[in-house]
């Protein structure tokens, strides 16, 4: 732990379609927001939709109960965010704070 502790987590969620009762969950329900990414499977070559969304720690099982219920055939990675910048998160850091990160 030379890092120390991952509060955020980075949820990376690939979906077959645009499920709307998802989006309004992450934009109302949990009152965040994420990037969608245009993908397509290597195999299938089909379009997706990949869902970039990062949340605190301990909101993880809620938005994976989430993703359960409305798309359960979605394909999800979690991985651990160590600095999370912006809106909802922490500020932007300072030139001079940069330096020491």
């Amino acid at each position: 732990m030379l890092d120390g502790a991952s509060y955020d987590r980075i949820l990376f969620i690939i979906t077959s379609h645009h499920n709307e009762e998802f989006r309004r969950y992450i934009l109302e329900e949990m009152d965040r927001s994420g990037t969608y990414i245009k993908t397509s499977g290597m195999y299938t070559n089909a379009e997706k939709e990949m869902i970039f969304l990062v949340v605190p720690r301990h909101e993880l099982s809620n938005v994976q109960r989430a993703i359960k219920e409305y798309d359960p055939k979605a394909f999800m990675v979690v991985a651990n965010a160590y600095n999370t910048f912006g809106e909802g998160f922490k500020p932007m850091p300072e030139k001079h704070e940069l330096e020491n990160m």
